[in-house]
C-alpha cells in the first residue's frame, strides 16, 4: 500500500513539473539601438582607424573620438551628429 501511495505522489510530482507556462517574451523597443554617440563613433571609426580608439568626453560635456593615430600620437577628434552638430549632453 505505501508502494502504491508514493508511487503516486511520485508520479503526480512529475506530471506537475512537467507543465509549464508559455515563456512571455518582451521586446527591447529603443533599448537596442545605438546612441547618436556610439553611431558617430562607429562613423569616424571607420574613417581615421584609430588604435585604442575610445569615446571621451571635453570639459563641455561633447563627445570625442579619442585614439593612438598611426603616427603613435594621441589624437581627439570632436564627434558630430548626421547635421554636424557636437553631440554634447545637457548639465
Amino acid at each position: 500500500m505505501k508502494l502504491i501511495t508514493t508511487l503516486a505522489v511520485v508520479g503526480t510530482l512529475l506530471v506537475g513539473c512537467a507543465q509549464h507556462e508559455r515563456e512571455i517574451r518582451h521586446g527591447y523597443g529603443n533599448d537596442a539601438l545605438p546612441s547618436a554617440e556610439v553611431k558617430a563613433f562607429q562613423a569616424a571609426d571607420a574613417r581615421l582607424h584609430y588604435q585604442d580608439a575610445r569615446i571621451e568626453w571635453d570639459q563641455k560635456n561633447c563627445a570625442l573620438y579619442q585614439g593612438i593615430a598611426p603616427d603613435g600620437a594621441l589624437r581627439t577628434v570632436p564627434l558630430a551628429d548626421q547635421n554636424g552638430k557636437p553631440i554634447c549632453s545637457r548639465p
